[in-house]
């Protein structure tokens, strides 16, 4: 998050000086930026909150065993921080641009973060955590509690898919007007994100009939 964050400051200086990467990484370049742009402004706030992440992080880190019962605590505060680093994105985003109620613009397209990193990032961490947490148990035992995390898990990315349709039309509607609007980088980049979706969507079907074979 760190490295991506500096690299969006340079790339955000190259465009605003119109100069190449090796240039942009000379401080008078991107000082200028940082310090005298709202794109900086709201750079600032968002290493200040990964600042906040990370020492958390590290504090769950070596309270693990001495006092693992903050683990938990520190995980749910870092996820909320993490909806502000989002949410310090669609600020800066083409939501903000929008000539229709900009601010509701802005709160879409936040829930529309928000609920595609709650699925796909969801999906990605039952991927990493399972097959660790699955491993003292056997067979059929075993077989039980996968099922019971994924009908969990389906309810939550149930909710997710709802709002990331939702929120996704509304934000189309704003910049997809007319049938040439379809053939600009917008237009084009929508149509790749509806193609990840449906591939998302279709894992999610097959995780359905796997849950209930008989349906």
């Amino acid at each position: 998050a760190f490295i991506g964050n500096g690299l969006a400051l340079i790339q955000q200086t190259m465009t605003f000086f119109g100069i190449g990467f090796t240039q942009a990484l000379d401080q008078n370049f991107w000082s200028v930026v940082r310090i005298g742009s709202r794109f900086g402004d709201i750079w600032n706030i968002r290493m200040l909150f990964l600042l906040v992440v990370a020492a958390m992080f590290a504090a769950s880190l070596y309270f693990r065993r001495s006092q693992p019962e903050t683990v938990r605590p520190f995980w749910i505060a870092n996820a909320w921080m993490m909806s502000l680093v989002l949410g310090s994105f669609s600020v800066l985003s083409h939501a903000a641009g929008s000539l229709i109620l900009p601010w509701v613009g802005i709160a879409v397209d936040w829930l529309h973060a928000l609920a595609v990193g709650l699925w796909a990032g969801g999906l990605v961490a039952l991927v990493l955590v399972l097959p660790v947490a699955l491993q003292p148990y056997t067979d059929e035992t075993r077989r039980f509690a996968l099922i019971a995390v994924l009908r969990r898990f389906s309810r939550w990315a149930l909710v997710c898919v709802a709002l990331v349709t939702v929120t996704g039309i509304y934000s189309a509607s704003n910049w997809i007007i007319t049938p040439r609007d379809a053939s600009t980088n917008f237009g084009l980049s929508l149509f790749v994100k509806l193609a990840l979706v449906m591939v998302l969507i279709a894992i999610g079907g097959l995780h359905h009939i796997a849950l209930r074979p008989a349906k």
